[in-house]
């Protein structure tokens, strides 16, 4: 069974939404976030050690909920208050910024 007026496809073949996108792979990297860092480390050829614990994170609003647990506000410190990156990965030492752009319907492979 389907949508019609979706031709009967699901909705996940029509959209090019990168936050569709972002859920989908936070709803499997967040089952092995330091599996997925290293595999993006090793594949992208970053310079970042990939040992150790990784924490994942969506639609993250870094500076506004990091200084405000420091109970410092960004806007004191002259930073956009609601710069939001897609997904992060958080390490020890390191910070992996996900900004991704969408420009065609998903394909398997």
């Amino acid at each position: 069974m389907g949508i019609t007026y979706l031709r009967n496809q699901p909705w996940s073949s029509w959209t090019r939404e990168e936050r569709y996108f972002c859920a989908i792979l936070f709803c499997h990297v967040r089952q092995d976030p330091a599996g997925f860092a290293k595999w993006l480390i090793s594949t992208t050829g970053l310079a970042i050690e990939p040992a150790g614990e990784w924490d994942l994170g969506y639609e993250v609003c870094f500076y506004r909920d990091y200084l405000w647990q420091l109970g410092v506000s960004a806007k004191q410190l002259g930073l956009p208050a609601k710069r939001t990156f897609d997904l992060c990965l958080f390490g020890e030492r390191d910070i992996i910024v996900i900004e991704a752009k969408v420009c065609e319907a998903y394909g398997g492979a």
